[in-house]
């Protein structure tokens, strides 16, 4: 076989994973797990939704094979007409610590911040856009380390969709690259979240691509 043929077979196989990785998938079901992956959803449940709303706009949970579990969370207080962002971290991962042969107690950060409603209406759309997306993929790309996030937005019923470590330049590697950033945008030492322009931009242009 020769070495163009070979080239070309690596990029058609990198070209159709970047493809697939433009929607979301449909999110694992209780009927998908393992009895270890069981236990392992419901101590972040226990732990890193203790707290939250149980009814969100917004949630994704992040769940890394290195580091530490991360919940981002988008809630609007209807009573009051405030909107929130809110990010809720354990002090240690939950997944590694259930290897320890002492595990510890998992003690979790939490921040929340004011969003305008702009920023929440913009914010919101982007995600629901993306969960408009789901469809089960043509094929199964398998990995071992990585990240999986996990959707759920609120849109008449609870909507879910998840991805895995996806490609920088798919659609939702851009949308994992602005979940980073409105994480990052959160733990800095502001009473509020205020999207830049070129944040703006990148999360309506995703929008519009997504639709």
């Amino acid at each position: 076989m020769s070495k163009f043929i070979v080239l070309t077979s690596i990029l058609l196989f990198l070209f159709q994973g970047a493809k697939a990785q433009d929607h979301l998938e449909p999110s694992t079901s209780l009927f998908g797990l393992y009895d270890f992956e069981y236990k392992y959803e419901s101590q972040i449940r226990d732990i890193l939704l203790k707290g939250l709303s149980d009814s969100p706009e917004v949630q994704i949970v992040i769940t890394p094979s290195f580091g530490k579990e991360i919940i981002l969370q988008l809630e609007h207080d209807r009573a009051n007409q405030t909107f929130t962002l809110i990010t809720q971290t354990g002090s240690l991962s939950i997944w590694d610590n259930n290897y320890e042969d002492n595990p510890k107690k998992i003690t979790v950060n939490r921040i929340e911040k004011e969003l305008s409603e702009e920023a929440f209406t913009s914010i919101k759309g982007l995600y629901k856009s993306a969960i408009m997306t789901v469809r089960y993929p043509d094929e199964n790309f398998l990995g071992l380390d990585g990240i999986t996030y996990q959707f759920a937005v609120s849109d008449y019923g609870i909507k879910t969709g998840q991805i895995w470590s996806p490609y920088e330049e798919s659609k939702m590697g851009k949308l994992v690259d602005i979940t980073h950033k409105l994480i990052e945008l959160s733990e800095k030492r502001k009473k509020s979240v205020e999207l830049g322009s070129e944040l703006i931009s990148e999360i309506e242009k995703l929008t519009f691509e997504l639709q």
